[in-house]
């Protein structure tokens, strides 16, 4: 924060006034303090302590350790509050001179190529100070950096540890060195050198370093965390960038437009012209891979393919393509993770009823319950989260996204392993695939008092349909095939399409079949009810009995009444 964002203070416009009769060259350094610090308070008396020694009777060559009437903590409370981290370290440079007496002094970050960046220097020879950064072939710094511990070398002429290979920026023989760390990694050195009093350097010296070093390190975790929060977290990035309508097309990856979100959109080759990108229409998506010519081009020129932006269904594509990045960035709140994990796994299913090749569905589908997965067994938290995102509609694509969360976090509740979860998920979200295969009408109503009797009479071969489409595919467990088939049996036999009873009844589908029963309840009366769900558990309870198995449903009462805690019972 500069002067001029400022109401200035009375007594910083005496003190400025009084500056006037300074020379040129302090003037400078005080404008340059005054621009780094943001407290203007904390700049006065710093400023006045470090250019005025005389003034409260302290000698030139005296440390600040010594100044009683610096307070160390304001001055690291100041470093801390400079967010532009490169004014930062002039600023600290210059206090550590200061406060040390010494003559000289570096200050060097480690950048990702393990090099010595330079950041400030005062006192050594241009060509240095202008060389910003260098290898770390000095065996000092070397050692600073491997043992993360500070160093006084009395004399570098006579230590017999350490070789005078950087000697142009040494400027005489005694040197204090103190890294800089952020999370117990070394991520730079500040240096001084040559006590102007001849003097070598001590404790005091070491301590006031170290003070400083470590404000300067929360300081540097401040800016990146600035950085992160100017730029925006990772959701903020990628809506952006979708939204963005300087750019009308999204780049694509091989797997992406195969087996991924973006199989069955149209693919566009960029091609430019006059300096300018234009995208022309390469192939409809759903014919890439009934060509071996074109998925061939594809495969080779893949950097050039790219997909349309065309609305809301395509950024959750996109999303989905990006989910991992989204949902470990600790920046987006974990409302927003869960909201958009929900609504990707209701497109995923909305896709699946536009003949998209259900291999590729399931694929997606794999890929999504993997992703909760390492959403929901980091931190129980995110569970409240993840239930407060359930839409209860009565749409068919919504029902299965809020079945499979349900699932997952029930199966969690019940012990099963992550292997176990991810059968358990994928099988639930997959459950109705097999209504693919209706007609429109009698998928659109769902609610079986809706449908006429031959209505339902199709309506119950969804389940064995969707078994076979499940069962055609490798990679889906029969655990999960049989979801599919059996998510309609009850109990006590009454249920289609075998009317199995008991123990012939897998226990995942067994859930599944509880979990579907509750979510189309509560999406038929949590409009009209204020505790809807007490109401749906109820009337599971005690006019469905024989349905479900008793065991399973005292836990779901149990799940949700006590680990949840989001819905009131």
């Amino acid at each position: 924060m500069t002067m001029n964002t400022l109401k200035m203070p009375v007594y910083i416009k005496r003190y400025a006034e009084s500056s006037k009769d300074l020379n040129t060259e302090i003037q400078k350094e005080l404008k340059n303090v005054q621009e780094s610090l943001s407290d203007i308070k904390r700049l006065t008396s710093l400023s006045h302590l470090l250019r005025y020694p005389d003034a409260i009777g302290i000698r030139n060559n005296d440390s600040i350790a010594n100044i009683k009437d610096l307070n160390v903590k304001e001055v690291g409370h100041a470093l801390i509050s400079q967010i532009e981290v490169d004014r930062l370290f002039p600023l600290m440079n210059n206090l550590t001179i200061s406060g040390t007496g010494s003559a000289t002094g570096i200050i060097v970050l480690i950048n990702s190529n393990n090099e010595l960046l330079l950041k400030a220097s005062e006192g050594i020879a241009n060509h240095i100070a202008s060389n910003k950064s260098f290898r770390i072939n000095d065996n000092i710094l070397k050692w600073i950096i491997k043992n993360g511990n500070p160093l006084i070398v009395n004399d570098i002429n006579k230590d017999p540890r350490f070789k005078q290979d950087q000697s142009d920026w040494i400027l005489g023989k005694t040197i204090l060195y103190v890294p800089i760390k952020v999370k117990e990694k070394v991520v730079g050195i500040v240096s001084v050198s040559n006590k102007k009093s001849g003097d070598v350097y001590g404790a005091a010296d070491v301590r006031f370093l170290e003070t400083i070093a470590t404000y300067a390190a929360i300081a540097i975790g401040n800016s990146h965390l600035s950085e992160r929060l100017k730029n925006g977290n990772a959701l903020e990035q990628l809506t952006l960038n979708y939204y963005d309508e300087k750019n009308r097309y999204l780049p694509a990856t091989l797997r992406s437009i195969k087996s991924g979100a973006f199989a069955g959109c149209d693919l566009y080759l960029q091609t430019i012209v006059n300096n300018e990108a234009k995208h022309l229409l390469y192939c409809k998506g759903f014919k890439l891979l009934e060509d071996e010519r074109k998925e061939s081009f594809v495969k080779k020129n893949i950097n050039r393919i790219y997909v349309a932006k065309n609305g809301t269904e395509q950024y959750l594509r996109y999303m989905e393509t990006n989910m991992d990045r989204f949902v470990r960035d600790e920046t987006v709140s974990l409302q927003e993770r869960a909201r958009m994990l929900y609504d990707i796994a209701s497109n995923i299913i909305k896709d699946a009823y536009k003949n998209i090749d259900i291999n590729v569905i399931i694929e997606r589908v794999r890929d999504w319950t993997t992703t909760l997965l390492d959403f929901v067994l980091v931190n129980q938290d995110k569970h409240a989260h993840l239930i407060k995102v359930l839409k209860y509609n009565g749409k068919v694509f919504n029902h299965s996204a809020n079945m499979a969360i349900l699932g997952i976090l029930f199966g969690h509740y019940l012990g099963y392993s992550k292997k176990e979860l991810a059968i358990l998920g994928t099988g639930i979200l997959l459950h109705d695939i097999g209504a693919t295969c209706l007609s429109t009408n009698t998928i659109e109503e769902e609610t079986p008092e809706k449908l006429s009797k031959q209505e339902k009479e199709t309506y119950k071969k969804h389940a064995e349909f969707g078994f076979f489409l499940l069962s055609k595919n490798t990679l889906v467990p029969e655990e999960a095939c049989l979801i599919a088939r059996q998510h309609h049996e009850q109990l006590n036999g009454k249920g289609y399409p075998e009317g199995i009873i008991g123990e012939k009844i897998h226990p995942y589908s067994r859930i599944t079949h509880l979990l579907d029963e509750y979510e189309r309840q509560m999406s038929t009366d949590s409009k009209y009810e204020q505790n809807p769900a007490f109401k749906v558990l109820q009337h599971m309870v005690g006019k469905m009995d024989g349905s479900f198995d008793n065991d399973i449903l005292k836990k779901f009462i149990s799940f949700l009444n006590t680990s949840i805690n989001a819905i009131s019972i």
